[in-house]
C-alpha cells in the first residue's frame, strides 16, 4: 500500500526585504510618436530588484540553477506594513514571485503553492518576509 503523505517541501531560502512592502503595479502607456508604448513604473522594478538582491544574499553560500523548468516551488511572504496605505496582498505577492523570475525559478508559473498574509506593525519595522520551498 502506498503512502499518501506528501514530503515536506525543503527550503531554499529565507530572507527579509526591509521597508514598506511593496505592491506590483499595473503597466503604463505612454505615446512616442505614433506608436504607444507600455511600461513598468520604476517603484515596481525598483522593488523587484530588492527582492531579487535580498534573494541572492540569502542563497550566496549555494549553487542554485535557476534553468530547471521541471522543478516546482512553494511561497510564503508575510508583509509587515507600517502605514494603513491600502495594498491588496495578491499584488504585493506577484511583486516578490516577479521579482525572483530568473533568480530563484525560470518563471513564476513554475509556484504551485502560494501563502501570504499582511499584518500591521510599527512603521519602524515594515519589511517583507519570504520563504522559499
Amino acid at each position: 500500500m502506498k503512502s499518501s503523505h506528501k514530503p515536506e517541501p525543503q527550503l531554499i531560502a529565507e530572507f527579509e526585504v526591509p521597508g514598506e512592502p511593496v505592491s506590483k503595479s499595473r503597466a503604463r502607456f505612454t505615446k512616442r510618436g505614433s506608436k504607444t508604448v507600455a511600461y513598468t513604473p520604476q517603484k515596481t522594478k525598483d522593488g523587484e530588484l530588492r527582492v531579487a538582491w535580498a534573494f541572492r544574499q540569502a542563497c550566496a553560500r549555494l549553487s542554485l540553477n535557476p534553468t530547471d523548468r521541471e522543478i516546482a516551488y512553494r511561497v510564503e511572504s508575510e508583509f509587515h506594513s507600517g502605514t494603513r496605505q491600502r495594498r491588496d496582498v495578491d499584488n504585493m505577492t506577484k511583486l516578490i514571485l516577479d521579482g525572483l523570475n530568473g533568480v530563484a525559478w525560470v518563471d513564476d508559473n513554475q509556484v504551485l503553492e502560494i501563502e501570504s498574509c499582511k499584518r500591521y506593525v510599527p512603521r519602524k519595522s515594515a519589511r517583507t518576509v519570504v520563504r522559499v520551498y
